[in-house]
């Protein structure tokens, strides 16, 4: 579990990307025990990383998340020679995607046979970012040590993918709730047969919306945000009780 000290020395791991990337300006350094068993789990490491990105949410701090280490090597063993570029082009495959969380699914007997045990850094950096798809990637492999790296450069909201059935907007309950009505009452759905505007002025709300209720118009409450599968199942009981011609 994280613990605190004031007197560690930053060395190379941390030295070295603050060098290259030329920054002079305040560091919160995090040490990650990648080495030394008991070892903290890649499920560990990146709740880790999400309780870091909600500090700084809370803080009201921008911020920038550096992790170094990986992919892999084996330093001081006779498998030096022997990085596993197969293995390490396969996980980086996964979060080009921008499939972070792949990161967890690695237990503690993999990562020490693949040489990448320094990939729980990552899973921290991974926690605090999210699932996104990083705007750089690269691998340069050598004879002891296969070097790879991802960045992104958007801001928070860049590279999220929007979601097929998302979150209720507040501004949406009130329709949901309509739409909601009608799929699964009768007697309400017969109302709203006999006369649409009369049951959309049982509901406040914005006339973008109450007209939408009225033609029940799918792509036109979906476009607002709405909850698809709530106008859909609407829809569909209408469509099923609506006279034929």
């Amino acid at each position: 579990d994280p613990a605190f000290t004031s007197t560690a020395k930053i060395d190379y791991a941390i030295g070295i990307p603050l060098t290259h990337i030329g920054h002079t300006g305040p560091v919160l350094p995090i040490y990650v025990n990648a080495y030394l068993p008991p070892q903290p789990t890649m499920e560990r490491c990146y709740a880790f990383g999400q309780a870091v990105a909600r500090t700084v949410t809370g803080l009201g701090l921008k911020t920038v998340v550096l992790a170094s280490g990986g992919m892999s090597h084996f330093p001081g063993t006779d498998r030096y020679a022997n990085p596993q570029l197969e293995w390490d082009k396969r996980a980086l495959d996964k979060l080009k995607s921008g499939h972070l969380k792949s990161l967890i699914g690695y237990d503690e007997s993999e990562l020490d046979d693949t040489g990448n045990i320094e990939l729980r850094c990552w899973a921290c950096a991974a926690g605090a970012l999210g699932e996104r798809t990083p705007d750089i990637v690269s691998m340069d492999p050598s004879w002891h040590h296969n070097y790879a790296s991802l960045g992104w450069t958007g801001g928070e909201g860049e590279g999220k993918r929007a979601a097929h059935y998302p979150a209720i907007k507040p501004e949406l309950v009130e329709l949901t709730s309509a739409l909601h009505s009608l799929a699964h009452d009768a007697e309400l759905r017969a109302q709203y047969l006999s006369d649409a505007r009369g049951f959309a002025d049982k509901f406040q709300l914005p006339p973008e919306q109450r007209e939408a209720l009225i033609k029940l118009d799918l792509p036109a409450m979906v476009k607002m945000g709405a909850h698809p599968l709530v106008p859909f199942l609407a829809q569909l009981q209408i469509a099923r009780q609506r006279p034929r011609p």
